[in-house]
C-alpha cells in the first residue's frame, strides 16, 4: 500500500523556492502578492532614481514577476520493504 502528498512550490527567480502550500488557490494568492510587493518595489527605485532607464526597469520588473511560479510537487510512500 502507497500514499501519497500533493502539494505546491512557489519557485523564485533561479528556481529557489520561496514557500510551500497543499492547496493551488493559496499558492496562487501568495504568489500574486509577492509580484504587487516586487512591482512596488522597483516603483521606489524608479522613483529615486536608483533605476534610470526603461530598460532597467523592464529588466527589473520582468526578473521579479515573471520569475516567479508555481509548480506542483508530490511525495510518494510506500510500505514495500527495499
Amino acid at each position: 500500500m502507497s500514499s501519497s502528498i500533493k502539494y505546491y512550490e512557489v519557485l523564485g527567480p533561479a528556481d529557489r523556492s520561496i514557500a510551500n502550500f497543499l492547496e493551488r488557490t493559496l499558492a496562487e494568492a501568495y504568489v500574486l502578492r509577492i509580484q504587487e510587493e516586487h512591482t512596488a518595489e522597483v516603483n521606489r527605485k524608479v522613483g529615486s532614481g536608483l533605476i534610470i532607464t526603461e530598460g532597467e526597469r523592464k529588466g527589473e520588473l520582468n526578473y521579479a514577476i515573471y520569475g516567479i511560479r508555481i509548480a506542483e510537487r508530490v511525495i510518494r510512500f510506500s510500505d514495500a520493504e527495499a
